[in-house]
């Protein structure tokens, strides 16, 4: 199990926001998110729906399960702000 610790800086101090528990899944869930954002940018939802479709049309439901989350996942990531600037 891996610990994920989400941290906000400002003004030269560090204040964590949460901390949780991950599961190797929700690991690879993140990394995969990670992968396709990396690869893809702004595009990478659009490219993680093109692969739910073809799970969809193979009926590959545990595959569909997991992309399903994976979308999830890189849809929060698109959307959480990552600018660490100092204001």
């Amino acid at each position: 199990m891996i610990w994920a610790v989400n941290i906000i800086y400002e003004n030269d101090l560090a204040f964590v926001l949460s901390i949780s528990l991950m599961t190797n899944n929700d690991k690879e869930i993140q990394n995969a998110a990670a992968n396709m954002i990396e690869r893809y940018g702004e595009n990478a939802l659009k490219e993680v729906d093109l692969r739910i479709l073809e799970l969809q049309s193979r009926n590959q439901q545990e595959a569909l399960r997991l992309w399903c989350e994976i979308r999830e996942r890189v849809k929060l990531l698109l959307d959480t702000p990552t600018d660490n600037s100092k204001h």
